[in-house]
């Protein structure tokens, strides 16, 4: 029942980055909308490039929160180790960045491609010997049928 519980997560969790990254772009085609006709030193301006920006930051934390999730449930999946989170806030690490937005820290997106690496690494060594006796299993039909054929 838990792969059926992961296999839910991982759809709920791809639809909602796929909502959120259709939500970042309505808000880039918002504000394309809004400073169209407007001069860069207005206040107009600058005020919609800013509640752009912010709009932007909450969207871009919460797909961060999502991926962050995703990673450390494959790491834990797969027993790669992952570094703790630093103590301090704003300290960033090749692992983990500080989000003012949520006040949390986040994976980073060379630590997302580490664990990828990782687990492509743990799944080889762990079909490596079950390919090798499917190869076996193969030969060994593929024998006993040519044996009955004669």
């Amino acid at each position: 029942m838990n792969w059926f519980g992961d296999l839910r997560q991982c759809c709920v969790d791809r639809k909602m980055l796929t909502e959120l990254r259709l939500e970042r772009d309505r808000h880039l085609q918002t504000l394309h909308e809004t400073i169209d006709g407007l001069k860069q030193n207005s206040d107009e301006y600058r005020i919609a490039v800013a509640d752009y920006f912010a709009s932007v930051d909450v969207v871009e934390a919460r797909m961060a929160e999502i991926e962050t999730a995703q990673t450390l449930r494959r790491a834990e999946k797969w027993r790669i180790p992952t570094p703790q989170r630093p103590y301090k806030e704003d300290e960033h690490t090749d692992f983990w960045q500080w989000h003012a937005v949520h006040g949390r820290y986040y994976v980073t997106d060379e630590a997302m491609r580490r664990v990828r690496r990782e687990v492509y690494e743990e799944r080889e060594m762990f079909l490596k010997p079950w390919l090798t006796w499917f190869a076996v299993l193969i030969s060994v039909i593929s024998l006993a049928v040519s044996a009955l054929k004669l």
